[in-house]
C-alpha cells in the first residue's frame, strides 16, 4: 500500500508538472537531462538542425537516434546550441520547436545510424557537423549516411531538407546512399554540389519520396558505376530534372533511376546525351527563352505583365524552380553568365502591352520566345499581335532572338525592335505566307543595323513591310524583294530614310498595288540606282517613292516603260532630272564579225536564240573559252556569247515572264561586268589595266607607258571587259576556244647556218634550235643574247645546220626579252614599216637592214619583206663608228642584263681563234673573240 501511495504521489506531481503530459505513456516529456557542456551561441558551426513545424503529441516533439551498439558512432543535441547533451538510445523528447544534433568530436562514418522523426519537421544546416564538431571536413567516408532518414514508420514526417547543407566534395562509395528512402512528404532536394562522384554514391538517395517535385540541377559531369542507381525511383510526382553531364556513357550508372516518375516531364544537360535512360514522355533540353548577363548585377524586367492579368508568365533561375512574375519586382543576374528563363504558365495568346527591359548592365536573349505563348514550347503559329513592341526601345539589345516560324498573325512582329539603336543583327525570318502588317515597323530606328534579313515571300499582305526598316541609317544593302503579286501599301516607306542605301534591290513584280511603293526610298539621299521591271507607275502606286533621293544616278526599267507619268522631283514614275539617265533592260545584242560579245546584265536572263554562254579566263598571253551547255544568265557577272558571225542575240528576263528561280549555274569568267550605262572608261572603278573585245582578240586599251587611251570613250550598259593587275608582254590576247589547235612556223638555216624568224604567236623554242635574240650594239656588229622563247612579230635569229628545218609552236606563256630585232609575221611593204628609202647619204640608215647571205646584216633596198623574216631599224646604227655596209653578228650565250647605250666608240683589236682554240691569223667564218663566238666573212 504504501508503494502504490507513493507512486500515485509521483504521478500527481508529474501531472502537475507536465500538465499536457498523457499519464503512464511512452510519450511523456521529462525534462532535460543536466548539461555536460555549455557552448557560447555566437559564431557556432551550422550544426544539423531539425525545426518541427507539426503539432506537440503530449507536450512535447518526439524523435530518436538509433546508434550502432559498438559505440562507433558519438553524437549530441541541443535545444539552444548552449546546453549540450548526449544523444541518449532511447525517444527523445524536445519540447521547444528545434534541436541542433553534431558529432560529440569526430565520427568516421554514421553507418549503422538512422534518425526517425515522429513529427512533420524541416531539416536545415550542415550535415557534416554529424562527422565533425567543427563544420570543417570535406570528404565524405563510404557509407557515411547511409539510410540516415530511412523511416522505419510508413509515412515519414520529413517535409523539407531543401536547406540541408551536404558541402562534402570528395565522396566515398555509397555514402548517400538511402539517406531519404521512403520519406514520402519531402517536396524539395537538398543542392548536391559534388562534381566529382563515387561508386553508388547517390543509390536510392530519394527512392520512394512520393511527394518530391523539386530537385536542384546535379552538376556532375562524368557518371561512375551506379552512382544515380534508382536514385528517383518512385517519385511520382517528380516531372524534371537538370544534370552537368555533357556525354553519355553507358555504365549501369542511372539504372532504374527515374523508374516510377511523372510520365511527363523535362530534362535539362549541359550537353547532347544521345541514348540517355529517360522515361518515354520526358523532352530532353526544353529551349526556353532565356536572357544572359554580359555584365555583373544585370538587372532585367518586364514591364505591363500586372496590368493585363489575362497574360501569365513565369521566370526561373534554373529551369525548375519557377515563380510567377507580377511586374512588382527585378530580377537580378549578379555574375556574367547567370540566366534567367521565362515562360508561359501554360498558354498566352499575345504579349501585346509587355515589353521587356533590362535596368542596369546587359543581357543577350536566346531560345525558344515561344515559351512565352506556351510553356511546352510545340507552338509553332505566331498569334496576331503576339510580340508587337516586345522588345522596343531596348537599347541594350544588340542580337534579336531567333523567329524561326512560318505560320503568321496580323501585327505579330509589329514594332518589335523598334528604336532598338544597338541592334547589329537581325533574326531570320523564314515565313513565305505573310499576314497583314506582320512586319510593320519591326526594325524601325534601328541605326546600328546593317544587315537586312532574307525576305523569301512571293506573295504579299496589306502593309506586310510597312516601315520595317525606316530610319535604318546604317542599312547598307537592301534586301531582295522577289514578291511577284503584291499588295496594298506593302512596301509603303520600307526603307524611308535609310541614309546608307545606294542603289534598290530589283523589284520584279510587275503588276503592281495601291501604295504598294508610296515612299519607300522617300528621304534616301545616298540612293543613286534604281532597279524596276514593272512598265507604268501611277500616284497612287508611287508618290514620294523616290523623293530626296541622289541628285544624280541609273534608272533601270524595261525598254516599254510608259514615261507619261514622269515627274523629275522622283515623286512617282522616273526620277529623269538633270543628273539620272535612263536604261532600259536589253532583249537583243549583235555578234560581231568573228561571232563574239561580250555582256552583262543586272537582271538574270535566258537566252532564247543566238548564241551560247562561255566561261572565259586569262591564260599567260590566250583567253581560252569554252561554250557551256547552259542558256541562263546571272546578274552581275561578265560572260562572253559565241555564235554565228553577226548573229543576233535574244534575251527574256527572268523577272519579266514571272520566272520564281534565278540561275544557279556557276559561270568561270574573268570578265568584269559594266551594267553601267556610258560611264566614262576614265571613271571605271578598275585599279589595273582594261582590255577590250575587238573582233577575235581582247586589245589593251592603254600606252606602253600605261596612260590609258582608245577609241571607245564610253563602256556602255552590258558591255563586260577585262582587267588585268599588270599588261602582258603582248599587245593583244588571242581567244582560243578547245577546238583550235596550236598554231606552227617552221623555219629552215641557210647556208650560212643562221636563219632569221618573225611568228605572230608566242613560240617555244623547238629542241635541237638555239635563238637569239638582239640585245646591244656597238661598233664592233650586233651582239646577240639567247633566248628561251619568242615573242609575237619580234625578230630573232635561229642556229642550225644549214638546211635544217625547225618547227616552232605556240605557248600561252606571257614570254617577255629585250629585243632591238623586228620582225613582220606577214609580208609586208617596207614602206608601210616607215621606211621612206631615200638613197642620200645622210639618209644613209633610213632602211630596214636584214640578213645576208654572208652571215651580216646588210641595208636591204627591196621594197617587200617576206612572212615571218626579221629585220633590223637602220636608225639603231647611225650613232655607230663603222663603214656600215654589213655589221656583222657576235652570238653569246650569255643572258642579257640591259641594253648598253649607242655612242661612238674606236674598234678594238682583237684576237680570234677556231672552235678548238687554235689561234687564227686571219679569221673567217665562226670564231672565238673574247670567249665568244662570232661570225667573220670576207
Amino acid at each position: 500500500m504504501i508503494k502504490k501511495i507513493l507512486l500515485l504521489s509521483i504521478v500527481v506531481a508529474m501531472v502537475v508538472l507536465c500538465p499536457g503530459a498523457v499519464c503512464a505513456s511512452s510519450y511523456d516529456c521529462a525534462p532535460a537531462p543536466a548539461a555536460e557542456e555549455e557552448e557560447p551561441e555566437t559564431d557556432t558551426p551550422d550544426y544539423l538542425c531539425i525545426l518541427f513545424s507539426g503539432s506537440k503529441q503530449g507536450g512535447c516533439y518526439r524523435m530518436k537516434v538509433s546508434l550502432p551498439t559498438d559505440g562507433s558512432v558519438r553524437l549530441k543535441y541541443s535545444e539552444d546550441k548552449t546546453h549540450w547533451h548526449e544523444v541518449p538510445t532511447d525517444m527523445m523528447k524536445i519540447e521547444g520547436n528545434n534541436v541542433w544534433v553534431r558529432a560529440t568530436d569526430k565520427n568516421a562514418s554514421l553507418y549503422g545510424c538512422q534518425i526517425k522523426i515522429y513529427s512533420a519537421a524541416t531539416i536545415t544546416g550542415n550535415i557534416m557537423s554529424l562527422l565533425d564538431s567543427t563544420c570543417q571536413q570535406t570528404s565524405v567516408p563510404a557509407g557515411a549516411f547511409v539510410n540516415l532518414f530511412n523511416p522505419s514508420v510508413k509515412n515519414s514526417k520529413i517535409i523539407d531538407v531543401s536547406g540541408l547543407l551536404l558541402p562534402g566534395t570528395q565522396l566515398g562509395d555509397s555514402c548517400y546512399k538511402g539517406m531519404f528512402e521512403g520519406c514520402s512528404s519531402i517536396q524539395r532536394a537538398p543542392e548536391l554540389p559534388a562534381t566529382q562522384l563515387a561508386k553508388s554514391c547517390y543509390e536510392n538517395m530519394f527512392q520512394g519520396c512520393t511527394s518530391l517535385t523539386i530537385v536542384p540541377k546535379l552538376p556532375a559531369t562524368e557518371l561512375v558505376e551506379g552512382c544515380y542507381k534508382g536514385m528517383f525511383e518512385g517519385c511520382s510526382k517528380l516531372s524534371a530534372l537538370s544534370v552537368g553531364l555533357t556525354s553519355w556513357r553507358d555504365i549501369d550508372a542511372t539504372t532504374d533511376w527515374l523508374k516510377g516518375v511523372a510520365e511527363t516531364g523535362n530534362f535539362f544537360s549541359d550537353g547532347d546525351l544521345e541514348g540517355i535512360n529517360l522515361p518515354e514522355g520526358w523532352v530532353v533540353n526544353l529551349d526556353y527563352f532565356t536572357f544572359t548577363a554580359l555584365e555583373e548585377n544585370t538587372t532585367v524586367f518586364l514591364y505591363g505583365v500586372k496590368e493585363h492579368s489575362d497574360i501569365r508568365v513565369l521566370c526561373s533561375y534554373d529551369r525548375i524552380i519557377w515563380r510567377n512574375y507580377d511586374n512588382a519586382y527585378l530580377e537580378y543576374l549578379s555574375n556574367v553568365g547567370d540566366k534567367l528563363y521565362w515562360r508561359a504558365t501554360d498558354k498566352n495568346q499575345s504579349l501585346k502591352g509587355l515589353n521587356f527591359g533590362v535596368y542596369e548592365g546587359k543581357a543577350e536573349v536566346s531560345g525558344n520566345i515561344m515559351s512565352l505563348l506556351d510553356a511546352s514550347c510545340q507552338q509553332t503559329e505566331v498569334p496576331a499581335g503576339a510580340f508587337h513592341s516586345l522588345f522596343a526601345n531596348c537599347a541594350w539589345l544588340t542580337k534579336a532572338p531567333e523567329l524561326p516560324f512560318k505560320e503568321l498573325g496580323d501585327s505579330c512582329y509589329a514594332y518589335m525592335f523598334d528604336n532598338c539603336r544597338s541592334l547589329t543583327e537581325a533574326p531570320e525570318l523564314p515565313a513565305t505566307e505573310l499576314s497583314r502588317a506582320c512586319y510593320m515597323g519591326m526594325f524601325q530606328h534601328c541605326r546600328a543595323l546593317t544587315e537586312a534579313p532574307v525576305l523569301a515571300a512571293k506573295d504579299l499582305a496589306p502593309a506586310c513591310y510597312q516601315g520595317m526598316f525606316e530610319s535604318c541609317t546604317a542599312l547598307k544593302n537592301a534586301p531582295e524583294l522577289p514578291a511577284q503579286t503584291l499588295a496594298d501599301s506593302c512596301y509603303y516607306n520600307m526603307f524611308q530614310n535609310c541614309t546608307a542605301l545606294t542603289e534598290t534591290p530589283v523589284l520584279t513584280a510587275t503588276q503592281l498595288a495601291d501604295g504598294c511603293y508610296q515612299s519607300m526610298f522617300h528621304g534616301c539621299k545616298n540612293l543613286s540606282k534604281v532597279y524596276i521591271t514593272a512598265t507604268d507607275l501611277t500616284a497612287d502606286r508611287a508618290m514620294g517613292w523616290l523623293s530626296g533621293v541622289s541628285d544624280k544616278g541609273l534608272f533601270y526599267c524595261p525598254e516599254t516603260f510608259l514615261d507619261d507619268t514622269f515627274d523629275s522631283s522622283g515623286m512617282w514614275g522616273k526620277p529623269l532630272n538633270n543628273g539620272w539617265k535612263f536604261n532600259a533592260y536589253k532583249d537583243s545584242i549583235q555578234l560581231n564579225a568573228q561571232g563574239y560579245a561580250t555582256y552583262s546584265t543586272p537582271l538574270a536572263q535566258r537566252i532564247v536564240k543566238g548564241a551560247r554562254v562561255a566561261s572565259c579566263q586569262v591564260n599567260g598571253v590566250a583567253v581560252t573559252v569554252e561554250p557551256l551547255e547552259t542558256n541562263l544568265l546571272p546578274a552581275g557577272v561578265g560572260v562572253l556569247l559565241v555564235g554565228k558571225p553577226n548573229a543576233k542575240v535574244e534575251f527574256e528576263t527572268l523577272a519579266f515572264t514571272g520566272a520564281n528561280e534565278e540561275p544557279t549555274i556557276e559561270i568561270t569568267s574573268d570578265l568584269t561586268p559594266a551594267t553601267t550605262a556610258d560611264a566614262p572608261f576614265e571613271a571605271l572603278p578598275a585599279t589595273g589595266y582594261i582590255y577590250l573585245l575587238r573582233n577575235d582578240k581582247f586589245e589593251a586599251w592603254f600606252d606602253a607607258d600605261g596612260t590609258k587611251k582608245g577609241s571607245e570613250k564610253y563602256c556602255g550598259q552590258g558591255m563586260a571587259y577585262l582587267v588585268l593587275d599588270k599588261p602582258v608582254n603582248a599587245t593583244s590576247l588571242n581567244i582560243v576556244k578547245p577546238e583550235m589547235t596550236l598554231r606552227t612556223a617552221d623555219a629552215t638555216i641557210s647556208e650560212c647556218g643562221y636563219t632569221t624568224l618573225c611568228v605572230a604567236f608566242n613560240a617555244a623554242v623547238p629542241e635541237g634550235a638555239t635563238v637569239y635574240a638582239l640585245c646591244r650594239i656597238d661598233a664592233n656588229g650586233l651582239h646577240f643574247s639567247k633566248v628561251n622563247a619568242l615573242v609575237a612579230k619580234e625578230g630573232y635569229i635561229v642556229e642550225g645546220a644549214a638546211g635544217q628545218t625547225f618547227t616552232f609552236s605556240e605557248t600561252y606563256d606571257d614570254v617577255a626579252d629585250k629585243n632591238l630585232l623586228q620582225g613582220v609575221a606577214e609580208e609586208a611593204f617596207v614602206s608601210s614599216l616607215g621606211f621612206w628609202g631615200y638613197t642620200q647619204e645622210n639618209n644613209l640608215y633610213d632602211y630596214p637592214w636584214i640578213l645576208a647571205k654572208d652571215g651580216t646584216f646588210k641595208r636591204y633596198t627591196g621594197s617587200i619583206i617576206p612572212a615571218g623574216k626579221a629585220y633590223l631599224d637602220g636608225k639603231l646604227l647611225q650613232n655607230v663608228v663603222q663603214n656600215a655596209n654589213a655589221m656583222r653578228v657576235i652570238l653569246s650565250e650569255d643572258e642579257t642584263t640591259g641594253l648598253t647605250e649607242l655612242t661612238p666608240s674606236a674598234a678594238p683589236t682583237a684576237e680570234y681563234y677556231t672552235l678548238e682554240g687554235q689561234r687564227l691569223r686571219r679569221p673567217a667564218g665562226l670564231c672565238i673573240e673574247r670567249g665568244k663566238k662570232v661570225l667573220i666573212v670576207k
